[in-house]
């Protein structure tokens, strides 16, 4: 699973959720009775709940609790980040 991938989403500000390996699920039929097929894609499902679990516990009154003073500009880009970091996960 490319950690890579992961580290140039969080760059770009969204949520990229990496593949397994392509030889993982290739061939369904023979990755349903391979360990390390089945081990690489319960990895990546695993690594997904954390990434999806992130966004959906990031909380809009952060700044506020560092001591911050954001105006209902900010409330409104946090939201709108959340939508699209949201259904940029739903595309994949």
């Amino acid at each position: 699973i490319s950690g890579s991938q992961v580290v140039v989403g969080k760059m770009m500000g969204k949520t990229l959720l990496p593949l397994p390996p392509e030889d993982s699920y290739a061939n369904l039929e023979k990755a349903a009775y391979s360990k390390e097929s089945i081990h690489a894609l319960e990895s990546a499902v695993i690594i997904w709940t954390g990434q999806i679990k992130a966004i959906l516990n990031a909380e809009s009154e952060t700044p506020l609790l560092r001591g911050e003073n954001p105006g209902p500009d900010a409330e409104l880009s946090f939201w709108n980040s959340k939508a699209q970091n949201l259904n940029m996960v739903r595309r994949q």
